[in-house]
């Protein structure tokens, strides 16, 4: 016994250091690629804000202002660095609200800890949490409202009430940072009705009413919303659902194999409530991509499933490490291990999982006039990259011209735009737009264009199915001789 205790004890100290490197390593190193194409909206959309330059948001992002005047205020403090140090905080706050509320409802420390490092150590989390668009923030008020919801779980009379009128404030600051969280609210609200009806109108009513008239007063622009970024542009991207499953488990099996070890003993030695209330409130993200066929954001939203699977797989875990038997210890280690060897595999897999644009900027930036017109295929590295040196009239993107006028914005407006030589400078990477970019390249561009820059790029299949390609930048030799320009507004901000 003795023996077995020491080497528990040296176990334990070895995982603690094991988790505790897996999270500096994951979430301290911010500089691992440029601006990913969220980030360089979200950056470059925050900063006109901030400066008070409109900009119509809700019709193409999945949130409301908020998250993106925090991350502009963010990112004057060291540009997107800065952004992703102000996700990074956010992240490592996050867990502490997590920690909090597991400990508040499970009352065993020790299951709050290792449910909170199983968490941390998760890629989806440790990515969020240093990647410079809504769902580290949205994370963070989430994380606060379960923490609030504990508060007010285990308090009596006006404490509680007040507790759970905090977590529906805080609940709605998470669905003003992204909309997709609503596919948790009724859950939890159905959880507090089962077990707490009196506290209920206290969560439900406030954030529901202001859903209500958020989405009243944005009506006809969340409407443009779901036909044109849901029905449209997600649409096209379907896959089946077995590739959407396989997706999904690759980013949360470690921890979905302990919470599916945690339904054994729960049936024998406690009750199957807490068990049950995980399961439910972890499929919701799941079931949406698997009836969507979207795989869109699954490497982000699958941090929700580790959230709420996480503190049934730490129980089992504590239970296999208090056990006095060395397998049992052995168990632990290598199921932690596991999970941490698994985090930083795929966190280098999503950091890779966009092509550098830094060096292509760095090239054009000395090349550009405040009146040069540029086409890309990726509008929104070139919006933000050359956001100090040229208005976002001056730009124009390859998945969205319309050349002669009529509203369609065909690939043929595309070929014929280039083949007139209306534009300075032509960014082209196969990724948004391959089978344009082919044919661009079959002749149009050799009518106008000259190649001035080119840089092969390998990624992971985080984003894209395709993993290589070549960025390439072509300027127009001379100036554009006929007779229909690209119309520039030169009274847009």
């Amino acid at each position: 016994m003795i023996r077995t205790g020491a080497f528990k004890h040296f176990i334990g100290l070895l995982l603690t250091c094991w988790v505790l490197g897996c999270v500096l390593w994951m979430r301290t190193r911010l500089d691992y690629n440029g601006a990913y194409i969220d980030e360089a909206d979200y950056l470059f959309v925050g900063h006109r804000l901030l400066h008070d330059l409109p900009w119509n948001t809700h019709v193409y992002v999945f949130s409301s202002d908020l998250p993106l005047y925090m991350l502009g205020y963010a990112a004057q403090y060291g540009d997107l660095l800065g952004a992703r140090w102000w996700c990074a905080v956010l992240g490592l706050i996050s867990l502490g609200f997590y920690y909090h509320a597991v400990h508040r409802v499970c009352t065993q420390p020790k299951v709050a800890l290792i449910a909170t490092a199983l968490l941390a150590v998760s890629a989806c989390h440790a990515f969020i949490s240093k990647f410079a668009v809504y769902d580290v923030i949205c994370f963070f008020w989430f994380s606060a409202g379960l923490s609030a919801i504990s508060l007010a779980w285990y308090s009596q009379a006006l404490r509680a009430q007040c507790w759970m009128i905090a977590a529906s404030f805080l609940f709605l600051l998470s669905f003003l940072s992204k909309y997709i969280i609503i596919l948790e609210f009724p859950l939890i609200a159905f959880w507090v009705l089962r077990y707490r009806p009196q506290l209920f109108i206290a969560l439900a009513l406030p954030c529901a009413l202001a859903m209500l008239g958020y989405t009243y007063w944005h009506w006809s622009d969340l409407q443009i919303l779901w036909k044109t970024q849901v029905l449209q542009s997600h649409q096209k991207a379907q896959h089946t659902t077995w590739s959407v499953l396989m997706t999904q488990l690759s980013y949360i099996w470690p921890v979905m194999l302990l919470w599916m070890a945690a339904a054994w003993p729960l049936t024998r030695k406690q009750p199957m409530m807490w068990f049950v209330a995980s399961c439910s409130l972890a499929l919701p993200m799941m079931v949406y991509h698997l009836y969507s066929g979207d795989l869109i954001s699954v490497y982000k939203h699958m941090v929700y499933p580790i959230t709420f699977a996480a503190p049934m797989a730490a129980y089992v875990w504590v239970q296999w490490y208090q056990s006095t038997h060395l397998h049992y210890i052995l168990l632990c280690a290598i199921s932690l291990l596991s999970v941490g060897l698994h985090g930083l595999w795929m966190v280098d897999k999503m950091e890779r999982g966009y092509p550098d644009h830094r060096r292509v900027l760095a090239h054009l930036q000395p090349l550009i006039s405040a009146n040069s017109t540029v086409f890309s295929e990726d509008p929104y590295a070139m919006r933000y990259g050359l956001r100090h040196q040229l208005k976002p009239v001056y730009l124009f993107e390859t998945g969205y011209f319309d050349n002669n006028g009529d509203q369609k914005r065909t690939k043929q407006d595309v070929i014929d735009a280039v083949a007139e030589g209306k534009f300075e400078f032509i960014y082209l990477d196969g990724r948004s737009t391959p089978l344009t970019t082919q044919a661009l390249k079959e002749w149009p561009l050799r009518q106008h264009y000259q190649l001035i820059y080119a840089q092969p790029y390998q990624t992971s299949t985080v984003m894209f199915d395709s993993t290589t390609g070549v960025m390439q930048l072509y300027q127009r030799r001379g100036n554009y001789t006929g007779l229909y320009p690209v119309p520039i507004k030169d009274d847009a901000p």
